[in-house]
């Protein structure tokens, strides 16, 4: 929409105002709500060109959640290379400020048909410092034609995993999942490497309850929960010092999200770290959530049947 036409609308807006046989306070409150409803047309007329995103059934399905959830911590990719005989293509990514999921596709360009126990023999992210990376094909993954394999990529990371520029290095495209050792084939030979953007928004939020949990002999204090729609991030450190610190840190695997419904949204727990300093010793932990949760509707955290209320 040009200037022009902007104007325009605005233009017709107020003529129909002026045409009301109302008092002039009345009038004028009037004008002022229309004017801004103009303001709300022409945002909207002017919006028409930004595309909404909405998540990918697949990664919604495998997420616990629908495709209208978080919106704003989705971004499409469709990045992709094509090279002897498959095209590799990152779609879409949803994550947090740690932790992020990159649906792909692999085609294939040949006769070449694919199915679930294939994947690349091996993977690497440039850049990548700290963290975990994986790669699988995703359940009922491979389309009607066999000509097509979603694969799920995962990133967790010590640093900031959104806004972030990856190089994603694949190389020898087989069967390679779920085969004995030996039986492993290669069926493409070569390397590949797509190069992205991680640009979707960290709608994260984290707490500082300072809850105390007993562990042992002594106790843990939880300092810090940052809870993003997909995943939480625990960080403790020792309350009363004993001797078997680590193992009580340890001990905590059961940890829930309490929603204000009173549903509890199990964590699941895939990563742990302890740093031993006696006293001062400290540690984190953190996991993926059973399913996308409403950030406004987090009302606590459940961690080994303890309640934490959660304040920022």
């Amino acid at each position: 929409m040009n200037k022009e036409e902007k104007e325009r609308i605005l233009a017709c807006v107020v003529e129909q105002i002026e045409k009301e046989r109302t008092p002039r306070k009345t009038r004028h409150l009037r004008r002022t709500a229309a004017i801004a409803l103009a303001a709300v047309m022409l945002l909207a007329c002017g919006a028409f060109t930004v595309k909404v995103l909405k998540l990918d059934s697949r990664l919604a399905s495998l997420l616990g959640g629908t495709s209208d959830q978080i919106t704003q911590s989705v971004t499409d990719i469709n990045a992709a290379v094509e090279k002897n005989g498959l095209r590799i293509e990152a779609k879409q990514a949803v994550g947090d400020g740690h932790r992020v999921f990159v649906l792909l596709e692999v085609t294939s360009l040949t006769d070449l048909k694919l199915d679930q126990m294939c994947c690349f023999e091996s993977f690497d992210m440039e850049s990548q410092q700290t963290g975990m990376l994986s790669l699988s094909p995703m359940k009922d993954g491979v389309s009607a034609d066999g000509k097509t394999l979603s694969m799920l990529m995962e990133l967790s990371s010590d640093e900031a995993a959104n806004n972030r520029e990856v190089e994603l290095k694949l190389k020898n495209f087989g069967k390679v999942i779920n085969v004995q050792e030996g039986d492993e084939k290669v069926l493409i030979e070569g390397s590949w490497k797509l190069n992205f953007k991680l640009a979707y928004k960290d709608v994260s939020k984290t707490y500082k309850p300072s809850a105390e949990i007993p562990a042992g002999e002594g106790s843990l204090v939880i300092e810090k929960i940052t809870i993003s729609p997909i995943s939480c991030f625990v960080e403790g450190k020792v309350g009363r010092y004993y001797e078997d610190v680590e193992a009580g840190w340890e001990s905590l695997t059961a940890l829930k999200i309490k929603m204000k419904d009173g549903a509890a949204v199990p964590v699941q727990i895939d990563g742990s770290s302890w740093l031993s300093d006696g006293s001062h010793s400290s540690g984190t932990m953190e996991g993926v959530l059973g399913k996308l949760i409403d950030m406004q509707q987090v009302e606590s955290v459940l961690l080994d049947g303890k309640e934490i209320p959660l304040h920022q």
